[in-house]
């Protein structure tokens, strides 16, 4: 692939519903450089640990309901600096908890089950089974839970959304996903909220491997879904290479998050470049079609790089560069004043964070009180089965955060000044 700084410019044409639309390829994917450049590393580990009793851990490794080293990190979410993550736990066992905040002692960080441990137990789907992703409403202090349901390969519970007061640690709200809107080959990562009228009311839900997107309406617990050729993968952009190692996916859509103003949501695959605009009108409409869905979709932009995760401030989308070890800022606003409405916006102002080692697969991101905060997992060697647990190879597993100056989406449109 040409990196960012090439003097080709390549233009070609697309016709979508209907309508001509020139892409400047070469504009769309022209990073300006570093805006920060001063990445700050708040929690790191070679082999994670949860916040157990000496006794307690020693217990559970012998009975092998713990095994340090099936733990990984993948999302993340959080509010005013209080971290929550997942450790995905579909298909390994001695995984404890699969929710928990992030803890420090004595410069030590270490990982607390939340919302406690009991409501973390497998095989009681009263409990969370397997947190695939979390999304935390700072106007609610509510934390948004997509369960899969599956632990070490067998399915114990059906999947299911669910709402934790992260005050009082108690469950708000349940939905569990009918057979309508899933199939057993379904695999529910990403999700992204939108408010409605003062109200934090749809969940869209990414269904990568069904490639489908999912609404789920909290005042009428009801669900549906959208099905669309841009929610496949690509064959041809399955090779992802990190630090020279490649790992082959045909992950459907993941990315997937929404903006301040709450009228569109932005999407893209695993394997694929393109990024996507739906319009949230047609996504809160359940008598919406498929030609509906087709009619209104729009590809705005192709990245030059993987990324398995998306999210929005007030004003930017962020997500990562995996080839290149960064993250990057999409100025949103930028190109609406360039491309004249929110409508029409392609993928322009593109800039990259702070590129480095540190960013080793950036992972599960989101924006809080001026900073965008995020998860670094070396997923590809997970994938591969090659993660060093001896510490020569450094950190396996980040949490850090970089100053970009912008609150969640999920603040509206508001403006506030910050401090670093």
């Amino acid at each position: 692939m040409f990196y960012m700084f090439t003097i080709m410019t390549i233009h070609f044409v697309l016709f979508v519903f209907g309508f001509c639309v020139l892409i400047d390829i070469a504009h769309a994917n022209r990073y300006t450089q570093n805006i920060d450049g001063k990445t700050k590393i708040m929690h790191e580990w070679v082999t994670l640990e949860y916040d157990f009793p000496s006794p307690m851990k020693r217990s559970l490794i012998d009975q092998k309901l713990l095994i340090p080293e099936n733990l990984a990190l993948f999302n993340m979410d959080g509010i005013r600096g209080r971290i929550f993550t997942t450790i995905g736990r579909t298909s390994k066992p001695g995984i404890p908890a699969t929710l928990n905040t992030v803890v420090k002692r004595n410069g030590k960080s270490f990982l607390k089950p939340f919302p406690s441990l009991k409501l973390n137990r497998a095989e009681d789907c009263n409990s969370i089974q397997s947190a695939q992703s979390v999304k935390i409403d700072p106007n609610t202090n509510y934390i948004w839970v997509l369960d899969e349901g599956k632990v070490n390969n067998i399915r114990f519970c059906r999947r299911k959304l669910v709402i934790y007061c992260i005050r009082t640690r108690k469950e708000v709200f349940r939905h569990i996903f009918p057979d309508s809107v899933l199939s057993e080959s379904s695999m529910l990562f990403g999700l992204t909220l939108d408010r409605d009228q003062g109200i934090t009311r749809y969940v869209y839900v990414a269904d990568s491997i069904a490639n489908k997107l999912i609404v789920v309406d909290a005042v009428t617990n009801a669900s549906w879904l959208f099905s669309h050729p841009s929610m496949e993968g690509e064959a041809s952009a399955g090779n992802i290479t990190v630090n020279g190692e490649t790992i082959f996916s045909r992950g459907g859509i993941n990315g997937i998050s929404t903006t301040s103003d709450f009228k569109f949501v932005y999407y893209f695959c695993v394997a694929s470049f393109k990024t996507w605009q739906i319009p949230t009108s047609i996504l809160r409409n359940p008598s919406a079609d498929s030609i509906a869905f087709d009619e209104n979709v729009r590809m705005i932009g192709i990245r030059q790089h993987h990324a398995v995760s998306l999210t929005s401030g007030t004003r930017s989308f962020f997500f990562p560069a995996l080839e290149i070890n960064d993250i990057i800022k999409w100025d949103r606003k930028q190109d609406i004043l360039i491309d004249g409405s929110e409508e029409v916006v392609n993928l322009r102002s593109l800039q990259r964070l702070s590129s480095s080692t540190a960013l080793n697969f950036a992972d599960g991101m989101h924006v809080d009180n001026g900073y965008l905060y995020f998860v670094t997992n070396k997923l590809h060697k997970v994938r591969l089965g090659n993660l060093d647990f001896t510490g020569d190879d450094g950190p396996n597993f980040t949490i850090g955060k970089i100053f970009v100056g912008e609150e969640s989406y999920l603040l509206g449109t508001r403006p506030k000044s910050y401090k670093k």
